[in-house]
């Protein structure tokens, strides 16, 4: 079960997605809190070296200070979501507050874009009890089914690669960050990630 559910119960599925469509060995690469210069133009760089596609949920703060990066993504063949603006915990902050940030991101990343965003992640995937319905308003959620934990300081390729392989099936969504905090990580995990998956037959598309 998808940590969230144990908080949520089942009846979140309808309005919270967990995977994408799968057709035949189809993965989804996801990408949060960018766009951040440097990490972002390597993800990019690593991406089309794999001739890959990818989905990058932005931080509407992010989206504001560097808009051109925004649109180098959908440029570069990318789909791009919406991720709030300052990434503000769903299960602590105030409802009206929470929301207010989430459109608020939406707007700056749209505006950015130039374009509508092909959905939303709330921050850290916590989702305000009794509010995922109303979130439907901000897009289409996307959570996940895979997690890199490549934002963890105690990160180790020997041990978490061979783990994302095992979980990841047809339609699965796997989450990276394109920030700082996950630099260092993300260059030992990517290039091996995208190899070893392109290896086993899987395709990468965007939500």
């Amino acid at each position: 079960m998808h940590p969230a559910l144990r908080h949520l119960g089942q009846w979140a599925h309808p309005y919270a997605r967990f995977r994408g469509p799968a057709a035949g060995p189809t993965c989804y690469l996801t990408f949060d809190d960018g766009p951040t210069p440097g990490v972002t133009y390597w993800v990019l760089e690593a991406l089309a070296h794999a001739d890959a596609r990818a989905t990058f949920f932005c931080q509407g703060l992010q989206a504001a200070a560097h808009p051109a990066l925004v649109r180098a993504l959908q440029q570069a063949g990318h789909a791009v979501g919406h991720h709030s603006y300052s990434h503000p915990d769903g299960w602590r902050t105030p409802w009206r507050a929470y929301w207010a940030d989430c459109q608020r991101g939406k707007t700056a990343v749209e505006d950015a874009l130039g374009a509508a965003t092909c959905g939303f992640r709330p921050p850290y995937g916590h989702l305000p009890l009794g509010r995922v319905a109303a979130l439907r308003g901000l897009g289409p959620v996307w959570l996940w089914d895979v997690l890199t934990h490549d934002y963890r300081p105690d990160f180790r390729l020997a041990h978490q690669l061979p783990r994302i392989l095992g979980a990841t099936g047809p339609g699965s969504i796997l989450v990276c960050h394109d920030s700082h905090t996950a630099e260092a990580q993300l260059r030992q995990l990517l290039p091996p990630l995208l190899a070893e998956l392109s290896a086993r037959g899987y395709r990468f598309a965007t939500l």
